[in-house]
């Protein structure tokens, strides 16, 4: 009707022409993704993706978080249990001081009687062997034994500490995500009414193309915003979930 300039037409010509590429490359990136997923599945012909459920962030105090996941962090067990078989290893160089006993016991038969008028006989031996002093090397076993449980107790202490750590800075960063989410959201609002009232004014005359353009860039860059915000949070949750 008149009220846009060549210039303004063919910048939205160009910014047309632009997002239709975007899209069909963003269609092809689904295409190719989709193809992936089914050589990796093993999916024939057509298949459907569901959308996975969100997780949702256990509401707990941050004492109960960081007690479930001690309790649930395999490399804290895997730690623990390495204590366990270096005891049980200390145990086995206590028991080279014990002494050795065996038992030998053998039947022989002869054709002429002896003098308890039998042919046969029996042989039982008893024996015991007890080394006092090995050289040392049960002492030297024994520290060195003792030096790998203090170092497994450390690992696991230092292990929990970092675990302990990582609930923590999950629960901050989901509290701060969450807020960021919010502010997110109110920019977006914010941007949608700004880009009605732009359009607004460029119907009647009283905006130029260039600001209806700033209005939809800035709109789309809050919801871009919005979006990674959320996928944002969405990470958080599920390491304070897990």
């Amino acid at each position: 009707v008149g009220q846009g300039v060549r210039i303004e037409v063919l910048r939205a010509t160009l910014e047309l022409q632009g997002a239709v590429q975007r899209r069909q490359k963003a269609d092809d990136s689904v295409r190719m993704a989709r193809a992936s997923l089914g050589y990796l599945i093993g999916a024939e012909g057509t298949f459907r993706i569901a959308r996975p459920a969100t997780p949702e962030a256990v509401e707990d105090s941050l004492l109960a978080l960081q007690r479930r996941a001690l309790d649930a962090r395999l490399d804290l067990r895997a730690s623990r249990l390495r204590e366990t078989i270096i005891e049980r290893d200390k145990t086995r160089v206590w028991s080279t001081w014990v002494p050795t006993f065996d038992v030998t016991w053998n039947y022989a038969w002869d054709s002429a009687t002896g003098f308890a008028g039998e042919h046969g006989s029996w042989r039982l031996i008893f024996g015991a062997r007890w080394e006092l002093l090995k050289g040392g090397s049960r002492f030297a076993d024994l520290k060195e034994t003792e030096s790998n449980m203090r170092l497994a107790a450390y690992g696991s202490a230092a292990r929990e500490l970092e675990i302990r750590e990582e609930v923590e800075r999950a629960q901050v960063d989901l509290e701060a995500c969450r807020r960021n989410i919010d502010l997110a959201r109110q920019q977006v609002s914010l941007s949608e009414e700004t880009q009605v009232l732009a359009k607004k004014q460029y119907q009647h005359g009283l905006a130029t193309g260039l600001q209806v353009i700033d209005a939809n860039t800035t709109l789309r860059q809050a919801q871009q915003g919005l979006l990674l915000e959320q996928l944002s949070g969405l990470t958080d949750i599920q390491t304070v979930a897990t």
